[in-house]
């Protein structure tokens, strides 16, 4: 890990991720490589750490950090990792939260991703994840109908709230995609009884 190429550090990141080895140093190692210069280093750990099924608080304090790296794809990392870890703390909310005002568009995807996979339904996530069913962007608003539904399937609040939604933008040109959640969760809720 104290080679000066990049990519040799890389590949020995992978390599112990490989082996299967979770111990403290590795672990430790991982972390330190968070702050390397290189961004593709930083992936690599973050990636890494994910793997290796680790979700101490450091690790999620440091992702936390790399929600604001000045590449856009170490930002898309950090949010993914974060919301595969199933931490749902509020500071981890509100930055996710603040995340989907980023300038970079997948960013912002990523992180309404990590909001639907983290399950709080918090009134002010469903709230701002419904005001950007009218976000410029359609891939965009597909992050959101898809967030929206995963929320849907831990919360009986999202579709009462989507349907009142529906109803107020019912002259907006947006209000397709609110149906669209709708539909999904509805379509979701009966395939999931009719297969119990």
């Amino acid at each position: 890990f104290e080679d000066n190429h990049s990519d040799v550090r890389i590949t020995a990141a992978r390599a112990l991720v490989e082996l299967g080895n979770s111990s403290e140093t590795l672990v430790n190692t991982l972390l330190a490589l968070l702050e390397d210069n290189h961004s593709d280093v930083r992936i690599t750990a973050a990636r890494a750490l994910v793997e290796l099924g680790n979700s101490s608080e450091t690790l999620v304090n440091t992702l936390l950090a790399l929600l604001e790296d000045n590449h856009s794809d170490v930002r898309i990392t950090a949010a993914r990792a974060l919301g595969n870890l199933g931490n749902s703390s509020e500071t981890l909310v509100s930055t996710l939260l603040a995340l989907l005002q980023d300038h970079d568009l997948v960013v912002r995807g990523e992180a309404a991703d990590a909001l639907g996979n983290l399950g709080n339904s918090s009134e002010t996530l469903v709230s701002t994840l419904l005001a950007l069913l009218q976000d410029h962007d359609s891939e965009m608003r597909g992050r959101v109908v898809y967030a929206l539904g995963k929320l849907g399937k831990t919360s009986n609040d999202i579709i009462p709230t989507v349907t009142k939604w529906i109803e107020q933008h019912q002259d907006s040109d947006y209000v397709g995609r609110g149906i669209d959640v709708l539909w999904d969760l509805v379509v979701d809720g009966e395939q999931g009884a009719g297969s119990r």
